[in-house]
């Protein structure tokens, strides 16, 4: 199963763009639209590789349905963007995910995928798992929900309409193609934020203070991304939207490896609290994440 193998690279791919983008906006990007721009420019850079190097789909309406998808995507980075400049990815990630508790039932509405008891059981799990992650310590035995919630909730409530949109999608043009599609409405709706007179200036005197070595990271995290969204879209042309989604949603246990080896010996790139009762919430939450992708998957 071809469609499984792309599922399951697809989330390890994006866990690793996730620390790059805490890192870069906590280190150089103040401002999460000059951030986007940052990478709409790139974008804009590498789109017409695409028409060198593949044969792109044209057919109408399913390009503009493409591009409509990039601009909603541009949407949601930018409140994931927002949400990483407050608060840890290893939170930021799992509660973005709760993406599938719509994605779910709306596969079940348009494409007739059966859910059935055991995947509204999956579901609940995910929604336990995600209200622990976003539970964190302030002071001494106090406690309080993350700040970020309501950032993550808009992501997840836009992924959710993207991956129904990309299911339907797939079926008239190929993943390349789409992919190439929403990369224009990325660019689109990246780049439109400069007619902003504070984005602009705030991405100029960035940009002018932007380190070799920072673009290159930025490079490397934007390769990951492509193979990312390229593996996600093949994994949907062939599976179950509900399914493929489901997988994915390991990422934030895959992102909760990669900040909690880099805060314990790397605290110069990513620093988290790693304290046992943060660590031990985490887990919890995590492992009821991993449950319910078990339960709405098989």
């Amino acid at each position: 199963m071809n469609w499984l193998l792309y599922a399951f690279l697809a989330p390890t791919f994006w866990a690793f763009c996730n620390v790059v983008d805490k890192f870069l906006l906590t280190e150089k990007f103040k401002n999460p639209y000059s951030y986007q721009v940052l990478f709409s420019l790139m974008d804009l850079i590498v789109a017409p590789l695409f028409l060198i190097l593949f044969k792109i789909s044209f057919s109408y309406p399913f390009f503009i349905l493409g591009i409509i998808i990039g601009i909603i995507d541009v949407n949601s980075a930018f409140n994931y963007y927002k949400a990483m400049r407050i608060e840890e990815a290893s939170r930021v990630i799992p509660l973005s995910y709760l993406n599938v508790l719509l994605t779910v039932p709306l596969a079940y509405v348009f494409f007739g995928e059966d859910i059935g008891i055991q995947k509204y059981m999956g579901i609940l799990f995910f929604l336990i798992g995600a209200i622990l992650i976003s539970y964190k310590k302030i002071k001494k035995n106090k406690w309080t929900f993350s700040s970020a919630i309501k950032l993550t909730l808009i992501v997840a409530f836009l992924w959710s309409c993207i991956n129904i949109m990309d299911k339907y999608a797939l079926n008239f043009i190929d993943p390349i193609s789409l992919f190439f599609w929403m990369t224009i409405g990325f660019v689109i709706g990246g780049l439109s934020t400069l007619l902003v007179p504070r984005v602009r200036t705030d991405f100029i005197i960035t940009a002018k203070k932007l380190d070799k070595k920072y673009l290159l990271l930025a490079t490397i995290s934007l390769f990951f991304a492509y193979s990312a969204f390229m593996t996600f879209l093949t994994a949907m042309s062939t599976g179950y939207v509900s399914l493929v989604v489901g997988i994915a949603s390991i990422q934030p246990f895959i992102v909760f490896i990669y900040t909690t080896f880099l805060s314990l010996f790397f605290p110069n790139i990513i620093k988290e609290i790693i304290d046992k009762s943060t660590i031990s919430l985490k887990v919890i939450a995590i492992l009821l994440i991993i449950a319910g992708t078990f339960l709405v998957t098989v």
